[in-house]
């Protein structure tokens, strides 16, 4: 309102779950990014994102992918946390945000908890997905911190998960049923 936006650089970063109504009004940025927190789909997204809804952010990103569209200024962009959650679903996770209109994937990867990153699979689970990114280009950095990743026994991450799915009312091992077995 104060007439400083076309001057003015945004970067909006988000979850997805909600759709700022501010982006309705007649504005101009000299730039706005929006980045959207993307690392899985639907009912997997939903455990990982526990109380999140898939559809709701389908939708919202659609609305975004939408004002990408009509604005020149505006850049849409999706963020992907690596983790053993999801990284053998990661191809899906791409041809999606692809599908919804997303022009940039970036990819980062998950440190914190330790027994949720890449660096704590057991042998069977990084095999596995090492197999399943194989011959997607734009995975291929993955591949490699996948081949250079310690070995565990998986234990701690069992442990934790189930301590998550008993607070959350969930079951990681149904909605993620390959990993899971992977990870024993």
């Amino acid at each position: 309102n104060s007439g400083h936006s076309p001057h003015t650089i945004l970067e909006f970063v988000t979850n997805g779950t909600h759709y700022p109504e501010l982006f309705d009004s007649d504005f101009a940025f000299q730039r706005l990014t929006i980045t959207v927190s993307i690392d899985n789909v639907g009912d997997r997204f939903e455990l990982e994102r526990n109380g999140a809804q898939w559809s709701e952010v389908v939708d919202n990103v659609r609305r975004f992918a939408d004002l990408a569209s009509r604005h020149a200024f505006v850049r849409l962009g999706a963020s992907v946390t690596v983790n053993i959650q999801n990284v053998l679903d990661l191809p899906e996770v791409v041809s999606t945000i692809r599908n919804l209109g997303i022009q940039d994937c970036f990819f980062n990867w998950l440190s914190q908890p330790a027994w949720l990153s890449i660096d704590s699979m057991t042998e069977q689970a990084r095999t596995l997905a090492i197999s399943r990114l194989e011959g997607h280009a734009e995975l291929a950095m993955v591949v490699e911190r996948l081949r250079r990743a310690p070995v565990t026994d998986g234990r701690e991450f069992c442990r934790e998960m189930r301590v998550l799915d008993q607070r959350r009312g969930q079951r990681f091992d149904l909605t993620h049923k390959e990993i899971a077995q992977a990870m024993g």
